[in-house]
């Protein structure tokens, strides 16, 4: 991210993010721009920033040696005066036509300047000079104005999900298997994560955005180090996987968190075993989490699921936010630029 440019439109100017030297100033930037969405969810700041600072050393010395940690936190700031005044972050996937974009703030004292704009064109023009086909966004349902922002940058809304919270841990007991059977899977078995994933995205949502095979697979290297980052975060990841007649037909990842923040669930399971095992898997996730600190429980759903959604409030998780997903292909940036 070598070239930083001057606009003329609000006051500062646009330069690559750092992450060693910017990541104080994007905290401060976030704690004003997402105090709300931070309440809401549980999730503590001041932990997510701590948690990447203890991985900061190993993620430069990766960044050296591999092209998929040059671009895990990297981006875009704003700075006026030496202040950081807006953001954007942007990461390379595993599969390299693909990237995403996060964290675009602008603090509440530069806001109608065009800002948020020229950091997310920039952005999606660095994606694109890495080889980026597609760039891919969460935005709250709520935000209008982001939403037209985005819409107007060329950007598609492929999919909408409900992101639901645990805030007290029920005393679970574990159903009947009728037949399923769990066995802990691990970082490396990415072809069943891979599978479900493809039998779990509708049709109308891959028509937009397939669901990619090198998005999911994992290379050597990173089962050696995804697991060692995930220490230095204080964060375990339990895998496990649902099994009928031998074949998967679900699977559940739950990132627990030893210091204060939220802990993370996600299930992907096939729409003709959804409901049975969406259960046996969540009172697997919670049970777990008895060995761990009392935080808030995060899960996120398409909102059309709504048997897996019955289950959820069935074990006390309440909607808190409406994610729209949107994606926008890179052949037209020019056109954005020059509008």
């Amino acid at each position: 991210m070598e070239r930083a440019e001057q606009f003329t439109t609000g006051n500062g100017k646009i330069r690559p993010f750092e992450l060693r030297r910017d990541i104080d100033g994007l905290g401060d930037l976030a704690r004003v721009s997402f105090d709300d969405d931070l309440a809401r969810s549980g999730r503590s700041l001041n932990e997510e920033i701590h948690s990447i600072k203890r991985a900061i050393p190993l993620i430069i010395a990766l960044s050296w040696v591999s092209e998929y940690f040059r671009h895990v936190i990297g981006g875009f700031v704003w700075e006026d005066r030496g202040r950081i005044v807006g953001s954007v972050l942007v990461q390379q996937g595993n599969d390299k036509t693909r990237w995403y974009i996060s964290t675009i703030a602008t603090h509440p004292e530069y806001r109608r300047q065009g800002i948020a704009r020229q950091l997310t064109i920039r952005a999606m023009e660095y994606a694109r000079e890495h080889g980026a086909e597609i760039c891919a966004l969460d935005v709250r349902s709520d935000n209008t104005p982001a939403y037209k922002l985005y819409r107007s940058l060329g950007f598609v809304h492929y999919d909408s999900s409900i992101a639901l919270k645990l805030e007290d841990l029920p005393s679970v007991q574990a159903p009947q298997t009728n037949g399923y059977t769990l066995s802990p899977i691990t970082f490396g078995d990415w072809q069943v994560r891979y599978n479900l994933a493809v039998r779990d995205t509708p049709p109308e949502v891959q028509d937009f955005l397939p669901i990619s095979e090198t998005e999911y697979r994992v290379s050597t290297g990173q089962r050696w180090i995804m697991p060692l980052i995930q220490r230095l975060q204080r964060r375990d990841a339990h895998r496990w996987v649902a099994e009928r007649d031998g074949q998967p037909v679900g699977c559940m990842r739950l990132t627990a968190r030893r210091a204060q923040s939220a802990h993370n669930l996600q299930l992907t399971i096939d729409p003709a075993h959804r409901a049975d095992v969406a259960e046996l898997l969540l009172t697997l996730a919670l049970e777990t989490l008895l060995d761990y600190p009392r935080q808030n429980v995060l899960i996120s759903t398409r909102a059309a699921y709504t048997d897996l959604l019955a289950v959820l409030k069935q074990y006390g998780f309440v909607e808190f936010e409406t994610m729209h997903h949107l994606g926008a292909k890179l052949n037209h940036l020019t056109e954005v630029r020059n509008a």
